[in-house]
């Protein structure tokens, strides 16, 4: 009977080790399983609010504009812009841009174009903003496409725009134009040395 018993009580042992380690197999498993599923929620979570910035120069009669746009389902933070020539050299002011690529003594002064901030600007998702457009207001056809504004905007395509932005996650891009955003650990911090102010 003695032996019995602790026969019942070795087989009692036995199966409860038997359980507890399933139960520890399945403990591990739902870690797993949970690890994975928050690794989705924040991939959905940073798709919900991802920023998509797309920059051009569009054309019209009477002039042209350097347009930004987010293409994106989430805000676009614009932390840092800069401008960069063929040579190297950058510019910090649409005045800088002018003055590099018209001849000297051209005229132009801040009455004959519109410009607004990019850097620290925010833009919704679909807004557009029309950064700087030559000539300013509405003027006839034949008066806006003169010299000053063709030597201008070959001038204007001839420069490297380089654009950083986050989303409200702090996920940071780098998008040049005329190439995809390229993500940045470094929060902007490569472009913010020649930022553009203006």
């Amino acid at each position: 009977m003695a032996e019995r018993k602790a026969r019942v009580e070795m087989l009692v042992a036995t199966l409860a080790i038997a359980v507890s380690l399933a139960a520890l197999f399945v403990s591990v498993l739902e870690v797993n399983v949970m690890r994975s599923e928050v690794r989705l929620m924040r991939a959905q979570e940073r798709a919900a609010v991802w920023p998509y910035l797309d920059f051009g120069i569009s054309y019209d009669s009477s002039g042209f504009a350097l347009e930004v746009v987010n293409k994106g389902i989430g805000p676009a933070l614009i932390k840092h812009v800069a401008v960069t020539d063929a040579g190297g050299g950058s510019y910090t002011t649409w005045g800088d841009i002018i003055d590099a690529s018209l001849p000297a003594g051209h005229g132009l002064t801040w009455s004959n174009y519109l410009t607004s901030a990019l850097a620290s600007t925010v833009l919704s998702p679909q807004e557009e903003m029309r950064a700087f457009r030559y000539p300013a207001g509405d003027l006839d056809p034949a008066q806006g496409w003169n010299e000053t504004a063709r030597t201008l905007a070959s001038a204007m395509e001839a420069l490297t725009w380089q654009v950083c932005y986050c989303s409200v996650l702090d996920d940071c891009w780098v998008r040049q134009r005329g190439e995809e955003p390229q993500p940045t650990a470094g929060a902007c911090a490569e472009i913010s040395k020649t930022a553009f102010e203006n």
